[in-house]
């Protein structure tokens, strides 16, 4: 597991650009970070044509090859949808908040990227809790 300092900037992937997740991605950038960027749709592309800064690869194994952590923002289904339309601005300003499960030692390690884009990154839940975790938001 890579654990991060404030001191060194990590290499990510950030797969599909779309109305969050382009303004994800520039966070992570303008936060000083090594960010390759795909998406199926060429056109996602122009938002970081002219930024020297933002890599981007041809084909989702390009983007992954060297990278510490892949962030998905997965295409907007109808369920989806709903949620990440509310969320677009937080996006845009970077307070997005997140529940993260995982093993402390996990959260621990990925936690300084969440805080480039989001403002409140919670700790929920260990391996393999996050049913619960979803049961009770809903």
């Amino acid at each position: 597991m890579v654990h991060l300092s404030l001191t060194r900037y990590a290499y990510i992937s950030f797969l599909d650009l779309g109305n969050m997740g382009k303004h994800m991605a520039t966070n992570l950038i303008v936060a000083n970070h090594h960010v390759t960027v795909f998406d199926i749709h060429p056109q996602a592309f122009d938002y970081f044509k002219g930024q020297k800064e933002a890599i981007i690869a041809s084909v989702p194994q390009k983007a992954v090859a060297n990278s510490e952590f892949v962030i998905l923002m997965l295409p907007n289904g109808n369920i989806v949808r709903d949620i990440c339309q509310s969320s677009i601005f937080s996006a845009q300003k970077g307070t997005l908040t997140f529940m993260v499960g995982g093993q402390p030692n996990d959260f621990q390690a990925v936690e300084p990227i969440l805080s480039k884009i989001g403002k409140t990154i919670i700790h929920a839940c260990a391996n393999g809790s996050s049913l619960t975790i979803f049961d009770i938001i809903h």
